[in-house]
């Protein structure tokens, strides 16, 4: 079975080594985002592969967070947060749906509901979770509530779920 690490990194940020792609969920890297302040030092760098943002909301969408892996790293968000991307010079942005995927690396990523409004006051988009299909699954909820889909997204067998 191939290899899969995690470490958290804080709030809803971890990072996800899933055989040999560097995963980081929603990152909010900085001491202060609105009212929510960390209790310890923000982390040092975080290198990843590719980012994933469940929604738009500030402490899940952090644009300065995102700033710091560069203009260049891919940006997986749901479908309606990319042209806020592409404006702020991130080029590598990937928009999905329910359902949709993308490719990276040995990775398939697969954008699945969420109950949580996903919205942002200058972009429209619903929140999304992933899963995150290699040698093991790996489900990132994002800020999902209890919903039915809930069931038909763990059908086919989940090695570990990150849950708000």
């Amino acid at each position: 079975m191939g290899s899969l690490a995690l470490t958290y990194v804080g709030h809803a940020t971890v990072t996800v080594e899933l055989d040999g792609v560097t995963l980081v969920t929603d990152p909010m890297l900085r001491q202060r985002v609105w009212h929510i302040r960390r209790q310890v030092p923000p982390p040092g760098p975080v290198e990843a592969d590719v980012v994933l943002v469940s929604h738009g909301h500030y402490d899940h969408l952090d644009l300065p967070s995102l700033d710091l892996f560069g203009r260049d790293i891919r940006i997986v968000v749901p479908r309606g947060l990319g042209p806020l991307l592409r404006r702020r010079g991130h080029v590598e942005v990937t928009e999905l749906d329910v359902g949709e995927e993308a490719s990276v690396g040995a990775v398939t990523v697969q954008a699945t509901p969420a109950a949580h409004t996903g919205s942002r006051l200058t972009a429209r988009a619903p929140a999304l979770g992933y899963l995150l299909r290699g040698s093991r699954t790996v489900y990132f909820a994002g800020d999902t509530d209890l919903m039915p889909a809930l069931e038909e997204i763990g059908r086919n067998g989940i090695d570990l779920a990150l849950l708000p």
